[in-house]
């Protein structure tokens, strides 16, 4: 099925002139003015008696408590971490981990470890488990919760091999509603013995995060989202849109204002990149809203748009580049160096800076050179 054929280009600047309208029709039933009876009254109440007690429950969770032992909540809230794809904290996990942690009941929670690389995992993960434990044991006890006896399931490979890549997914379970809700509201939790961040146990929505730009000699961000931009909305660059679009579970009369309504979520984000002696390697994150949750049709689409060059005017020509995971906060975005999270106020996770004494002793016998951290 190929999408009908249309001129795009005589809408480069607008979405679909019409959008689609429904009408809902009036289902509700004739008001009725006749007074509950006093039986029919107090069973409304004691109907939703649980939630309304909760509310002045001694030992309820208050959102805005600051547990002392971890960093406090800034203003804005928790910098963002970035994955590379909606099922990311499950992989390299073990078949047989990924269908028992299925099987665990809810309430449960996804967790990873910040500066973790998943690696040793016979010594390292004893010894997270225990930090994790405790960790949440401290938060219970600081929310004034009962302190469960909370179980952490650790990241186990298929099969445990040098130099691959490791999972690095931790699980938390056998803890209650309320503190999973509060684990997750606060999302991110750094004491000076561990810091994780807190993710709900279910596959996510597709990415925000499309690819990453490199190659153009400005660091002005409206003219990089419009080379992005009009290169988006090309004819041909439009009709490929539509026709992968054509294979997701978009109803076909939507998928022309679909494509529109993705194009017109395009934002982008500046990367303050530097190579030797201070020079300016820009680089810069390319964002949309996906228009639809199928995974093979979502990778097909930032695929093809991963693909494509993006010239300016007079700014050069973008092309994608590799991401960087960052390896403190494990987000796509951004290199070691441009992580934000050590910037927070009153952080107490790891930093930016390098241990000397450990850098002093992994350059013994490596050459003369003085090594530079690079982030």
């Amino acid at each position: 099925m190929h999408p009908p054929q249309c001129h795009w280009g005589r809408r480069r600047n607008a979405g679909p002139s019409s959008p689609l309208t429904t009408t809902t029709p009036n289902t509700h039933k004739p008001a009725n003015n006749t007074p509950p009876s006093e039986e029919e009254l107090l069973r409304a109440h004691l109907a939703v008696a649980e939630t309304n007690r909760s509310i002045i429950k001694s030992n309820g969770i208050n959102s805005l408590t600051v547990i002392p032992q971890f960093t406090p909540v800034p203003t804005n809230g928790f910098p963002r971490i970035h994955l590379a794809h909606a099922a990311q904290l499950f992989d390299f996990q073990g078949e047989k981990t990924i269908t028992a942690w299925l099987k665990v009941p809810h309430p449960k929670v996804l967790m990873r470890v910040f500066n973790h690389d998943g690696k040793n995992p016979s010594v390292k993960g004893p010894i997270l488990v225990e930090r994790l434990r405790k960790a949440i044991s401290n938060i219970a006890q600081g929310a004034h919760q009962d302190d469960l006896e909370v179980k952490i399931s650790p990241p186990c490979p298929e099969t445990i091999k040098e130099e691959t890549d490791h999972p690095l997914s931790f699980l938390a379970y056998n803890i209650s509603e309320e503190m999973k809700n509060l684990i997750l509201e606060q999302r991110i939790w750094s004491s000076t013995e561990i810091t994780f961040a807190a993710h709900p146990f279910q596959i996510n929505a597709p990415p925000l995060l499309l690819f990453c730009l490199q190659g153009f000699s400005t660091t002005d961000i409206n003219t990089v989202r419009a080379a992005v931009h009009d290169m988006w909305v090309e004819d041909v660059t439009m009709w490929d849109i539509t026709d992968i679009l054509f294979e997701s579970e978009i109803p076909n009369k939507q998928i022309h204002s679909a494509a529109w309504d993705f194009v017109n979520s395009l934002w982008v984000k500046h990367l303050d990149f530097k190579v030797s002696r201070g020079i300016l390697l820009p680089r810069y994150n390319i964002f949309a809203v996906s228009p639809t949750n199928k995974p093979a049709v979502w990778t097909k689409l930032r695929a093809y748009l991963h693909s494509l060059m993006y010239p300016s005017e007079l700014e050069g020509s973008g092309t994608s580049v590799n991401f960087i995971p960052c390896p403190l906060c494990h987000s796509i975005a951004h290199p070691h160096g441009l992580c934000s999270f050590p910037n927070v106020p009153l952080w107490n996770g790891p930093k930016h800076n390098v241990n000397p004494k450990l850098s002093n002793a992994n350059q013994r016998g490596r050459g003369r050179g003085r090594r530079t951290f690079a982030g």
